[in-house]
């Protein structure tokens, strides 16, 4: 019995450090990875807030104060499992996620069944993305308007 309860108690515990909770202010972010590690300039994202776990490495893109994506990576920089990108996306708010097509075969997508979330896995870097839509838009929008050269 007491073996079934240390492993529960690590499941809520690895449950809580890997809790993506896009939305998120400054302090509760704070409260739920600890505390940031630091920032850093990004090309793709600008300032992002690092973040690390027992387990993983986490970028967190504030506007206005608030969490607009978080980028997971395992700290190992290993493959995540089916299960792991499954558990970090139930973690992310209510509502169920369903997949959907990328056209890229090293990508796969979520979309949030409420319509406020997207997340994408990057399969060749190991990269999980979850993001507001609105900000997911935006960036797909800049990437589109990037010509050749530019």
């Amino acid at each position: 019995m007491k073996r079934y309860a240390v492993v529960a108690l690590l499941l809520t515990a690895l449950a809580a450090i890997a809790r993506a909770d896009v939305g998120q202010n400054e302090a509760e972010l704070d409260t739920q990875y600890g505390k940031s590690v630091g920032e850093t300039q990004t090309r793709g994202f600008g300032l992002m807030h690092g973040f690390v776990s027992p387990d993983y490495v986490i970028g967190v893109k504030l506007m206005e104060g608030v969490s607009v994506m978080e980028m997971f990576a395992k700290r190992d920089q290993s493959d995540m499992s089916a299960s792991e990108i499954e558990r970090l996306l139930k973690a992310n708010g209510t509502g169920n996620w369903k997949a959907e097509p990328t056209g890229k075969p090293t990508w796969r997508r979520w979309r949030r069944d409420d319509q406020n979330a997207v997340a994408l896995y990057d399969a060749m870097r190991h990269y999980l993305y979850i993001s507001t839509t609105k900000f997911y838009d935006e960036q797909l929008s800049a990437a589109e308007n990037v010509g050749p050269g530019q």
